[in-house]
């Protein structure tokens, strides 16, 4: 069939300025550097300090494509060379923070979030520069700090006793696989055997689900074996309070089934020395709920439909996928704005769509795509919260949109795809 392809070069393109490829083994070490950010904010300003530095031994993430970082996130990290100017690396995120400045709590209160980010261990001094999206879909640099690899005010844990841990699926060296830690919360001594047992359980999930299926062998998952004193997670909606690892809870910005954790120095603390990229953390709780951060961490509830809601949140967290599902009384949290194209490289407001997945659709399909479409990619209207203004790639057949679809759509499983190509490709 013929297909729109105007867009292929650029949905294949990196977001990032530079082209040329940066040698790792150059300019880095294999060590991680581990800069804690604290991110204050409202929703009027933002700010970004540092709270401190920390390095270990062993670099996890990718040491190809280091000027490529997949979706752009809310914000990203760069590291330059500081004598040469020369970009090195590149990390896109996004934070709980910048969820937050979009609640009406934000228009009348500052919030501060620990936002740890891992970084190669550079050879020489470094600027790392911190820029978050703005609502024109503009990157604005916050902040700027130069990092000396001498400083003695890094703190070197590489002779810590490291927290109990144990694979469950190894296909390769932490610097040839992608590594996934899966962090119990809310698991007390009495709940050791149900934490393995559901260990098990999303590692079967993830990887009974397209791409991911196909790419196993590209995977290391690790079991961390902390527990906590209480069983359960908080709930304060319901005055229910527990002590937790990660002192998780639900009602998240005053939102029932937004289950999630601010501890984050602690949790990365708990990781210190073990290669990990992406952090999945699972609540010790029958209540649905969850949430997925892209590059950030998942956090979802064991409940019965647990596989389904787990890897819709991974998905979120991976690969930077948004919700395509809507909201009738157009809630759109004000997340997408008309002429601005959202990050998220399933969801389009037709600001930019040559940008998204137009070569994937026929040339005769209409934008925007009326009815069902029997299953074909087209454009439709209502996601990321808002029946309209924001379009989806699929009527409905999509693991971002429904936990009753058992695959994700072919734009969503491109994205995955690309997603993992990029961060092994050693």
């Amino acid at each position: 069939m013929y297909k729109r392809f105007i867009a292929a070069f650029m949905a294949m393109a990196s977001v990032c300025a530079n082209t040329y490829a940066v040698d790792f083994k150059d300019w880095f070490e294999d060590k991680t550097l581990r800069i804690d950010f604290v991110f204050t904010g409202n929703a009027h300003e933002n700010k970004v300090s540092v709270s401190g530095l920390v390095s270990f031994p062993t670099w996890a993430g990718r040491r190809a494509n280091l000027l490529e970082c997949g979706p752009m996130g809310n914000a990203y990290v760069l590291v330059k060379d500081r004598a040469t100017g020369e970009r090195l690396y590149i990390q896109a995120f996004s934070s709980l923070m910048q969820e937050w400045t979009l609640t009406d709590e934000a228009g009348r209160a500052s919030r501060s979030f620990e936002t740890p980010v891992l970084i190669p261990f550079p050879k020489n001094e470094v600027v790392v520069d911190v820029c978050f999206r703005d609502d024109y879909g503009d990157y604005v640099k916050l902040y700027s700090q130069t990092v000396n690899p001498d400083d003695i005010l890094i703190k070197d844990v590489s002779g810590k006793t490291v927290t109990k841990h144990d694979y469950i699926m190894r296909n390769g060296s932490y610097s040839e696989c992608i590594d996934i830690v899966l962090v119990p919360e809310g698991y007390a001594a009495s709940d050791k055997n149900k934490w393995v047992a559901d260990a098990e359980k999303v590692k079967k999930a993830l990887f009974s689900h397209n791409p991911f299926d196909s790419y196993a062998d590209r995977f290391n998952v690790i079991r961390l074996d902390t527990l906590s004193h209480d069983s359960g997670v908080s709930v304060p909606g319901k005055d229910l309070w527990k002590s937790t690892l990660l002192d998780s809870h639900f009602d998240t910005f005053y939102s029932p089934r937004y289950l999630t954790t601010s501890e984050m120095r602690r949790l990365h603390t708990l990781l210190e020395c073990i290669p990990y990229e992406q952090i999945v953390i699972v609540a010790n709780s029958a209540t649905y709920g969850g949430g997925g951060i892209y590059n950030y961490y998942m956090l979802t509830s064991d409940l019965d439909n647990f596989p389904q809601v787990m890897v819709h949140e991974f998905a979120h967290s991976f690969a930077g996928l948004g919700d395509e599902y809507y909201y009738d009384n157009d809630i759109s949290l004000s997340l997408y704005h008309k002429g601005v194209e959202p990050w998220e490289p399933n969801l389009t407001t037709l600001a930019d769509f040559d940008s998204k997945w137009a070569d994937m659709i026929d040339e005769d399909t209409a934008i925007p795509t009326q009815g069902d479409g029997d299953g074909e990619v087209g454009v439709y209207e209502g996601g990321g919260y808002a029946k309209n203004g924001v379009y989806r790639p699929v009527y409905d057949d999509c693991r971002m949109k429904n936990n009753t679809s058992q695959r994700f759509c072919p734009v969503c499983e491109r994205a995955i795809i690309r997603m993992i190509e990029t961060l092994t490709n050693k």
